[in-house]
């Protein structure tokens, strides 16, 4: 092989590599470049406000929920073409014709909260639209639920400690009823409280038996039973439990 033909063909192979990496460099750019195609817009859910959206009308447009997913999306099929993808939760709509007047979508979320959208289309790259549920809803409950648990836990626990608890007084055990249970448990009513709409019976459950035996609540459930509570549910042989049931107050 000569020289010149030596170099013509790294030459070419040189070109080769070059159109190669070329293309490579190119679909780099395209896939760093991706995201900014879309114009990402994020808004806070609220059910008595429809938020105000400007769609694509030339190319797809997401709709995700942070936190939560997409489960329906209700709107005019004269406008809008709407995909919801079940393994990400987004949506994704398509915008069928020009809308200069606001069209309404609405999107229900999984956690059940629904979001009005007003639409209007214009020429714009593609939106993605981002709903934050409102956790402000959600701290209220929890804040309620930690109130009533810490009352609840404290209301056990006087009755535990042999304390009347606040709001009831003590009444006479005598005469009450003690739930039939199968052998071999043995009941006895320890103490009982009453307020003005609700009786509290305080039993101590003994297995006298020689195998372990599980309790349920829904063994002391009857028809007026309000609540009841165990502070333990696996009694061993010859250990016992304390049962505390509460019960509708009889008119007399």
């Amino acid at each position: 092989m000569s020289g010149r033909q030596a170099a013509s063909k790294i030459l070419k192979k040189g070109k080769h590599h070059f159109m190669k990496y070329r293309k490579f460099f190119l679909f780099f750019l395209f896939l760093t470049s991706f995201g900014s195609i879309y114009g990402v817009v994020e808004h806070t859910m609220d059910e008595k406000k429809p938020i105000d959206v400007i769609f694509s009308k030339n190319s797809h447009n997401r709709i995700a929920v942070s936190q939560s997913s997409v489960e329906k999306i209700f709107g005019d099929e004269n406008f809008f073409n709407i995909w919801i993808d079940p393994t990400t939760g987004n949506a994704f709509v398509k915008v069928k014709r020009d809308i200069t007047n606001p069209i309404t979508l609405t999107v229900v979320t999984s956690s059940r909260f629904i979001q009005d959208l007003y639409v209007i289309s214009d020429d714009i790259p593609s939106e993605h639209l981002i709903l934050k549920e409102d956790s402000h809803e959600e701290e209220e409950i929890m804040s309620s639920f930690s109130i009533f648990h810490t009352t609840t836990v404290e209301f056990l626990n006087q009755i535990l400690e042999n304390k009347t608890p606040l709001g009831y007084r003590k009444r006479e055990i005598i005469g009450l009823t003690i739930p039939d249970l199968p052998n071999p448990l043995e009941t006895e009513i320890i103490q009982a409280f009453e307020n003005s709409y609700e009786s509290i019976l305080v039993y101590k459950v003994k297995n006298s038996g020689t195998a372990s035996i599980v309790l349920s609540s829904d063994t002391f459930k009857k028809n007026d039973v309000n609540w009841v509570f165990l502070n333990a549910h696996e009694l061993k042989a010859k250990e016992g439990v304390i049962c505390i049931i509460s019960t509708f107050k009889r008119e007399m």
